[in-house]
């Protein structure tokens, strides 16, 4: 398994959707796509804004790249294990929105509606309470 195929087969086994990975290198879902395809390269000086962005373990990435890729393959034991890092990753991300009032106020609210637009809300609002500290510091 090569690089590109490894991002691919990690995300879609954790359900990270792939707009999500985009964010967060700052591509399009389009060019991510072509990544994770192997159509476009991935630079040796990129990989790791990839693991961080896909929240790889080292060893994983290690394996990958110097040929243990008999090791590549996810057994069952090792899925729910990365998810939990995945996860535990996006909270360590997050947590200081996560400990904001207005932001619990928000979830509160926020329940009521269809789940499919729920982690569009979230993203927006989440960016928009990291804007106003940057803005605001002293608060």
């Amino acid at each position: 398994m090569e690089f590109y195929q490894l991002l691919k087969t990690y995300r879609e086994t954790l359900g990270i959707p792939q707009k999500e990975i985009a964010r967060r290198l700052n591509v399009t879902a389009s060019t991510l796509s072509r990544y994770e395809n192997g159509s476009r390269r991935i630079s040796t000086e990129a990989i790791p804004e990839f693991q961080r962005a896909y929240s790889l373990p080292d060893q994983l990435v290690i394996d990958a790249l110097f040929g243990s890729r008999d090791k590549l393959r996810l057994q069952p034991d090792q899925t729910k294990e990365l998810q939990e890092q995945y996860y535990k990753s996006y909270f360590d991300l997050y947590q200081d929105v996560l400990m904001d009032a207005s932001f619990r106020r928000f979830i509160t609210e926020f329940t009521e509606l269809p789940s499919e637009i729920r982690p569009i809300l979230i993203r927006k609002f989440t960016d928009d309470i990291r804007r106003q500290r940057a803005a605001n510091p002293s608060e």
